[in-house]
């Protein structure tokens, strides 16, 4: 089909009387980089292109960064970069009074997540200090059933759990789930809340503040359960006793998905420093006699390294619990 473009529609004024359909049809053949040219042309094809947006091409939003601050007491400010088509980049910072949640106003916004593919996106990056509307922004022009490659958070002193959860739920594909660090101050959290089950995920790490109890050893189970691919986590939290969630959820993967040719997989846990000697004493006593095997000479590395056999043939799943200081890792917060 011959590419159109705004001349060569200007020049042919008998397209005008076609049926909408018809010029839905030929416009959804176009760039849409031609798309808004065409627009430009006339009244008709400005109101039929603006009607059906989601029939036609749109460039490809690729990363999406944005950043929250507190002005004042009763005022934020949100940046939006919107990186596209490779090397475009459009920036939007608004300003919210009394964060109040009447998104429609931010006109300009919402009118690029609707112009734009979001289907396929690589990165999205989120920093927020201090109470903020972001959430609601996003929940309000984000479709159900995102893909993302990557997604980064680092929250701070920030109260919006319930936006955040509702954010959190409309991903449907992710790789890397980063947060760096997660702080909803004084707001009450539930005990049990766990994520949406993410397709494909294969890293998963989470740092808390102390005030926020959000990490949950339910939480750990379901990522553990539903990610097949996952062989990487770190997490950085006050709870304790992690280690025997995740070995007994493996064990259980391990048994319950047993074939005729099993897979040996890998699973790297980063967790805070503790003492590694009284750590794996303690693990060793509790799962004796349970075809788990540990690595001794680790202990002195600062790791906790494990094997465990499926019940029903002999291939090994290893665990290599690895401690770091977290002072690397502490921000200023709340």
């Amino acid at each position: 089909m011959t590419s159109l473009t705004s001349n060569t529609i200007t020049s042919s004024l008998s397209i005008e009387v076609l049926p909408e359909e018809l010029l839905i049809l030929i416009f959804s053949d176009l760039n849409w980089k031609d798309i808004i040219n065409v627009k430009k042309t006339c009244k008709l094809f400005f109101t039929i292109i603006e009607s059906n947006l989601r029939r036609l091409q749109k460039p490809k939003l690729q990363k999406l960064l944005i950043n929250s601050t507190i002005e004042s007491d009763t005022r934020c400010k949100i940046s939006f970069i919107f990186k596209y088509n490779e090397t475009k980049e459009i920036t939007i910072i608004i300003y919210n009074n009394d964060f109040k949640k009447n998104t429609e106003k931010f006109y300009d916004v919402g009118y690029l997540f609707k112009r734009m593919d979001l289907s396929d996106l690589y990165i999205i990056t989120i920093s927020s200090i201090g109470n903020t509307i972001l959430f609601d922004i996003l929940n309000h022009y984000f479709p159900s059933s995102i893909k993302v490659e990557q997604i980064n958070i680092k929250i701070k002193n920030c109260p919006v759990f319930r936006g955040f959860t509702k954010f959190i739920e409309k991903i449907n594909h992710l790789y890397i789930l980063n947060i760096e660090h997660l702080c909803f101050g004084n707001q009450k959290i539930p005990s049990n809340y766990t994520f949406p089950k993410f397709n494909g995920l294969e890293e998963f790490n989470i740092k808390e503040c102390s005030k926020t109890k959000f990490f949950n050893a339910k939480m750990l189970e379901k990522v553990l359960k539903t990610s097949p691919a996952i062989n990487q986590l770190g997490i950085f939290t006050e709870r304790n006793n992690l280690e025997y969630t995740v070995i007994n959820t493996i064990r259980q993967k391990q048994n319950s998905k047993h074939s005729d040719n099993c897979n040996e997989d890998y699973y790297a846990i980063a967790l805070p420093n503790r003492n590694v000697t009284n750590t794996l004493d303690g693990l060793k006593k509790y799962y004796k006699n349970r075809s788990v095997t540990f690595d001794e000479d680790l202990r002195f590395h600062g790791s906790v390294y494990i094997s465990t056999e499926c019940n029903s043939c002999e291939k090994v799943n290893y665990i290599h619990f690895i401690y770091l200081n977290t002072e690397r890792f502490c921000e200023e917060c709340c």
